[in-house]
């Protein structure tokens, strides 16, 4: 009992000191109170909800893949559920959508009240980001794009910014996961075994080339229809034909007067003359907003 005693109380004194600090990337301590200023804590808290979200959406259409496949996959009928009744499930499904997203906006008002997150400000900013990226796909961009300030574990989710790459990637996982559950119900309810059938090696064929085939499709038709189109293909264009070994003279031309342009503001926007106007002008808007756009963990760092 005693041992028990000693447990208990060391889990409550980890359990403090866990919410009185927190450590950093880097290994640096900072206060629980600097930590929730961070965006570590608003970044997961958003990626639950996003999933939750896509739950809420995906659940009809799982009642309708369960009421279609009733008889092979049996499982309404384990849980006594009638076929009638099902539509009763996913009208509920349906009419619950809409109630759900506004019971979510005074959600999210009250996290930003509680924990002083600025949620909408930064899924603002990770809208801008996503329509200013360089690269058709987001994950595929520069690894100069990424914050090196949010945790490593967090990164590649704040890289997607939350756009609709990221429900898509999430929406055919999820998609893949259902229909391996069902499927391995249906194997099971049947009592089929795959590895005995010899079939199994022909049908696993066909359906890879479908798979390959509908990739190169819709691959095709998204080229065709302009989805995720770069705002700034252009400019990508540009840098590929310059880093070819023969660019086509006129293309080099503009692309040499654009580039003496952009180097001429460039030059004018680096002077101390402009810099000083800049500061000067800017002086208390500067002076109101950068302690809200520095998080403890920057400022810590450029002690």
């Amino acid at each position: 009992s005693a041992v028990v005693k000693a447990i208990e109380r060391l889990k409550e004194v980890l359990g403090r000191a866990d919410k009185t600090r927190s450590s950093d990337g880097d290994g640096n301590q900072i206060s629980g109170e600097e930590a929730t200023e961070t965006l570590e804590p608003l970044i997961g808290s958003f990626a639950s909800y996003s999933c939750d979200t896509l739950s809420l959406l995906y659940t009809p259409f799982i009642m309708i893949v369960v009421v279609v496949f009733r008889d092979e996959a049996e499982i309404t009928k384990l849980y006594g559920i009638k076929e009638s009744d099902m539509e009763f499930y996913v009208l509920f499904a349906l009419a619950i959508i809409p109630f759900q997203f506004i019971a979510d906006m005074f959600l999210q008002n009250a996290l930003e009240l509680l924990h002083g997150w600025k949620i909408l400000e930064y899924l603002e900013f990770c809208n801008y980001r996503f329509q200013q990226r360089e690269s058709r796909w987001k994950p595929f961009e520069n690894a100069n794009t990424i914050d090196e300030c949010i945790d490593e574990s967090f990164r590649s989710l704040d890289q997607l910014c939350f756009s609709s790459q990221y429900y898509m990637l999430n929406t055919v996982h999820v998609n893949a996961i259902v229909y391996f559950v069902i499927g391995c119900e249906m194997m099971a309810r049947a009592k089929y075994n795959l590895f005995a059938d010899p079939a199994t090696f022909i049908i696993v064929s066909i359906i890879c080339l479908f798979c390959a085939f509908l990739k190169a499709s819709m691959i095709g038709l998204g080229n065709l229809l302009g989805v995720w189109h770069v705002k700034y293909e252009r400019r990508n264009r540009q840098l590929q034909v310059l880093q070819n070994e023969e660019p086509i003279i006129e293309v080099q031309e503009n692309i040499n007067r654009t580039r003496h342009d952009i180097y001429q503001v460039e030059k004018r926007l680096s002077t101390d003359a402009f810099r000083y106007k800049f500061l000067n002008y800017n002086r208390p808007w500067l002076i109101s907003t950068l302690p809200s756009m520095l998080t403890p963990r920057t400022m810590q760092r450029s002690r």
